[in-house]
């Protein structure tokens, strides 16, 4: 039973949760790492994407995920989520534009949450190589190496967001590299000072909202929707967090 979540209906234990989640993760790495997308699909508009590897590896991971007898939310192919209980929330490319024009800045994520709350969270970018996981209070782990402590960004470094975003200040160097699972790791590691997001949904965010809180760093709401659902938020060290709070234009 797992202490973390603390729920007697659920028959796994965290570290068993985790195994699975990295199982889904394996087959995602697989995937992106040896195929190319043949399908390509506008969805909202010709810039927001979907390929039939997206497609692939959620119904893979689906069928992997169905085992814990836990509700799915994925962003190919929908879902329940009712606040009050466990749901798996899958994204499995993001940056699909990056991954789908050759570009390495792209990751798989995989999310547990329940309300606004992340117990589970693995991001992993097989083009970099590199694999991130967090259990919540059990520390941030990457590539099987716990991060105990904030590694805090150089100075030079801008904080990650976009130019529509109101946090965008013209005080302050921004960026934006199309692929917010990547973004929030870095942040959790210290090579980001901060990220600004605006209306994302939880499968982009939520592993790197449980990443950031078992490093230390800052998770600030700047509305009333609540913190995983199409929220604005600031993610970061603190002292650039409020640097960035600060600075916001009127």
């Amino acid at each position: 039973m797992s202490k973390i979540l603390g729920l007697e209906s659920l028959p796994f234990d965290s570290e068993e949760l985790l195994s699975i989640a990295k199982k889904a993760g394996d087959v995602a790495w697989e995937i992106l790492l040896t195929k190319s997308p043949d399908i390509i699909d506008s969805k909202k508009n010709v810039y927001d994407i979907v390929t039939d590897i997206d497609r692939e590896i959620e119904l893979l991971v689906r069928d992997i995920l169905k085992q814990t007898k836990i509700d799915i939310l994925g962003e190919e192919y929908g879902g329940t989520f009712n606040y009050d209980k466990l749901t798996w929330v899958i994204d499995p490319v993001d940056g699909t534009a990056n991954y789908a024009s050759g570009m390495k800045l792209f990751g798989f994520n995989l999310a547990l949450i329940k309300g606004d709350e992340v117990y589970l969270g693995l991001t992993y970018l097989p083009a970099l190589d590199e694999k991130y996981w967090a259990v919540k209070g059990e520390g941030f782990w990457f590539n099987g190496n716990l991060i105990e402590k904030l590694n805090e960004a150089p100075e030079f470094i801008p904080i990650e967001t976009n130019l529509k975003n109101p946090l965008a200040s013209p005080n302050i160097p921004h960026r934006n590299l199309s692929c917010s699972s990547l973004t929030f790791a870095w942040v959790a590691r210290g090579l980001i000072k901060a990220v600004g997001t605006m209306n994302l949904p939880p499968w982009d965010t939520a592993p790197g909202v449980l990443f950031n809180r078992e490093v230390g760093n800052l998770v600030k709401p700047l509305n009333e929707k609540g913190l995983i659902f199409y929220n604005e938020m600031i993610v970061g060290d603190p002292k650039y967090v409020n640097l960035v709070l600060n600075s916001r234009p009127n």
